[in-house]
């Protein structure tokens, strides 16, 4: 009897646990489906490519859909990260003008920075450089659509609507794999531009029917902008650099290919990255909800992060096994090069999901608390080390060797950042006194 009441404690404390942090679960989940069916969908659309396109055009395409991320990050210039501690706190007819204002920021500066890359391709990668008019035109576009929709799905966070975020990207998935299925048949010749223009298409009509669901819920984007505050400036820097410290492992690795192995080899890695790139959105979407919960209730932030933590061991540490016992398999579905190519680095990738739970923690702990800037920093060192080591890999060893560098960086990084989780792990609330 003894152990049967205990079992129904422990049945109940996890109800009780598990209703407590509701918009930390219920918001995470929503984001990790997104990914999820995102995922699933994208990985369907890849499969299509390798069948119309070439290795060497699914390459070309691969590193310019990883640099338009990449500029599109850089881009946003932090808005999407600042807004997050911000439209949860003020009324929906301002959040809307803060979101617009984001909006509009990252517009222009991933124009300018999409214009920057395509003139620099020929230089920086030459490999995967295009002479098109219309691929560079839609790459500069794609850029652009990357940084609005990346805006308004961590202000969708912030306002805890994930299901927004999850519609907008199930269009985004559905649109372009119809489309570029549809612009293969009609091109009738494997160009870059067939992607890209998939690509393109699928974002604008994605981001419509996200602005439409905001709406209905009485954020409206077209209004006149406003800044959340008059001190943004230095802490849009601040988060930008964090921004982009945590998005270059994940965009830039794909580039530093492009530069150092051939079109077929970056689409060969830039397809098993993204396969471990579902592995990675999961502490990425309960980090992004603990900063949005943190920001509202910080005195919480240690019961919420064991919970990220739990979550996160929970679901990603059997499906980086299934990566790994799978990983052949899995990369024939695209074709033998695939497969010949990268299936022991995508093995070493999906190994690094364990330690990288850390970092990513560890930058949730730092935003939380406000030490954005010192955060960065520590960010910013990582992420060179990283690359550092990746380029030595590549250099050295090919794809396995690059895969190799990264993982031992990464279980380094996060023997270093580990006390500083483990102590807030253990934090509890302060009582009030009476």
């Amino acid at each position: 009897m003894s152990q049967v009441t205990a079992g129904r404690k422990s049945l109940a404390s996890l109800r009780a646990g598990a209703r407590a942090h509701t918009d930390l679960l219920s918001n995470s989940s929503l984001v990790v489906l997104t990914t999820a069916a995102n995922a699933a969908l994208g990985f369907v659309f890849w499969i299509v490519a390798a069948r119309f396109l070439t290795a060497d055009v699914v390459g070309i395409a691969a590193a310019a859909i990883s640099a338009t991320t990449l500029i599109g990050t850089i881009g946003m210039f932090g808005m999407g990260t600042l807004l997050i501690s911000s439209v949860g706190t003020v009324s929906r007819a301002l959040a809307g003008r803060f979101i617009v204002a984001g909006i509009a920021i990252a517009g222009i500066a991933s124009f300018l920075g999409g214009l920057g890359y395509v003139s620099l391709t020929p230089v920086l990668f030459p490999a995967v450089a295009q002479s098109s008019l219309l691929a560079n035109s839609l790459i500069v576009v794609v850029t652009v659509l990357t940084a609005i929709g990346l805006v308004l799905d961590e202000t969708i966070i912030g306002l805890l609507s994930s299901g927004i975020q999850l519609l907008r990207n199930l269009v985004f998935a559905a649109v372009k794999l119809a489309l570029l299925v549809v612009l293969a048949l009609l091109a009738g010749s494997a160009q870059p531009a067939v992607l890209l223009g998939a690509w393109a298409i699928g974002l604008a009509v994605s981001l419509v029917v996200a602005a439409a669901r905001l709406r209905s819920l009485g954020v409206r984007l077209l209004v006149a902008p406003r800044l959340p505050s008059a001190r943004m400036g230095g802490a849009t820097l601040d988060h930008n650099l964090l921004n982009i410290a945590l998005l270059v492992p994940t965009a830039g690795l794909p580039l530093l290919v492009a530069a150092g192995s051939t079109a077929a080899g970056t689409g060969a890695f830039y397809i098993a990255f993204a396969i471990v790139g579902l592995l990675n959105a999961i502490p990425s979407a309960f980090t992004l909800s603990l900063f949005a919960a943190g920001a509202r209730e910080p005195e919480a932030l240690g019961a919420k992060l064991r919970v990220s933590l739990a979550a996160c061991l929970a679901v990603g540490v059997p499906m980086a096994v299934l990566i790994v016992l799978l990983r052949e398999p899995v990369l024939h579905l695209f074709g033998p090069s695939y497969a010949a190519m990268a299936a022991p680095a995508l093995a070493l990738l999906a190994a690094a999901y364990l330690p990288r739970l850390v970092p990513y923690h560890f930058i949730a702990i730092g935003r939380v608390g406000g030490r954005i800037r010192r955060t960065a920093c520590i960010a910013a060192i990582a992420t060179v080390a990283e690359l550092c080591a990746a380029w030595a890999g590549l250099r050295v060893g090919g794809l396995t060797g690059l895969a190799l560098s990264v993982l031992v960086v990464v279980t380094l990084e996060a023997l270093v950042f580990l006390p500083t989780v483990l102590a807030a792990v253990r934090s509890r609330p302060a009582r009030t006194v009476i």
